[in-house]
């Protein structure tokens, strides 16, 4: 009987405690963050995303590329605040910042997962490429958060230009 690794034991040094390999722990349940090299850096993009979001309703005008630019384009076009606050939509609700942090993993190389059922587990022998990655991302959207108003890279949009049904799709 072949026996099944510990997905909290470091699969490069067998490690379980101090161990430099560790980029991420997400909680399965709500895929949020816990602990690991990108703890931080992975809030830290998720409240990228929250001064986007006021961006494009400052602007009326979306920005950005892959899930940039799908953020953006769904916090203006249908959900966006609720009328009166300053409430995101529950649709909303989702942690663009954690998704595109997993995006970006994604392509880091030599990455190994594991998941004890409570939480994923996310290794690398390559830690210094995947915070690269993550730190190019958060540059590229501190860039465009201080781009002047009328910048090219902002879009400007109206919800009077949209189809119906683009706007419900």
């Amino acid at each position: 009987m072949t026996e099944i690794p510990d997905p909290s034991v470091c699969p490069i040094c067998n490690d379980a405690e101090d161990c430099d390999h560790l980029l991420l722990v997400l909680e399965r349940a709500s895929n949020e963050p816990v602990e690991g090299m990108l703890f931080e850096e992975a809030w830290y993009i998720e409240n990228l995303f929250h001064e986007l979001f006021f961006q494009v309703y400052e602007r009326q005008a979306i920005c950005g590329e892959g899930l940039v630019y799908e953020a953006t384009r769904l916090f203006f076009r249908n959900y966006g605040l609720i009328a009166g606050t300053n409430i995101p939509h529950a649709e909303l609700d989702r942690y663009f910042g954690f998704e595109c942090i997993m995006e970006l993993l994604d392509i880091a190389p030599n990455l190994t997962r594991g998941s004890d059922g409570d939480n994923t587990y996310i290794w690398s022998d390559m830690q210094g490429v995947a915070l690269d990655l993550v730190r190019k991302q958060a540059e590229e959207m501190l860039r465009l958060i201080g781009l002047p108003k009328g910048s090219p890279e902002w879009v400007p949009q109206s919800l009077n230009d949209m189809d119906t049904t683009e706007r419900l799709g």
